[in-house]
């Protein structure tokens, strides 16, 4: 059964981008995945600086809006590299929702996004859901690692 996410104060929560579950990478300090996704479409430090001191994930993808036209010209292309360090980071370094996130199992992980049809299913729920892919990849990694839930064949 699919398990669908999209607020942070919401069921499965955790998943969320806006979940504050903070993480140290790079030296810094983050809040939450969204503020190390939106300060790095940036190479400014004055802005990169002002979205990591942003006091809440959505003041730091509002920031990220306001300067969008001096985003780092390869943004398209490694934006989901990004994404998937901000999602390792965070569960690496939060042991309680790396439990949770394991014990999704082989479910199906949808952000249930009517607005983002690329990291969520989008208003047609048709959407990429690129943000559930990229959390399966990294629960089906870190399952590797821990060598669970391999049937015998």
């Amino acid at each position: 059964m699919p398990i669908f996410f999209y607020k942070a104060n919401e069921t499965h929560g955790y998943l969320s981008n806006f979940a504050e579950f903070d993480f140290y990478s790079e030296g810094v300090h983050w809040k939450t995945s969204e503020h190390y996704y939106q300060a790095h479409k940036f190479s400014n430090e004055k802005i990169i600086r002002e979205i990591i001191e942003a006091p809440t994930p959505q003041r730091a993808a509002d920031l990220a809006y306001m300067h969008a036209d001096e985003m780092v010209e390869n943004w398209e292309k490694i934006k989901e590299e990004i994404m998937y360090k901000a999602i390792e980071n965070k569960f690496e370094q939060n042991l309680n929702i790396k439990k949770l996130i394991l014990d999704t199992r082989d479910e199906l992980l949808i952000e249930a996004a009517d607005d983002d049809g690329y990291w969520g299913y989008g208003c047609e729920k048709k959407g990429k859901n690129r943000l559930g892919s990229l959390l399966m990849k990294y629960r089906s990694l870190a399952q590797n690692r821990l060598g669970l839930f391999h049937e015998e064949k």
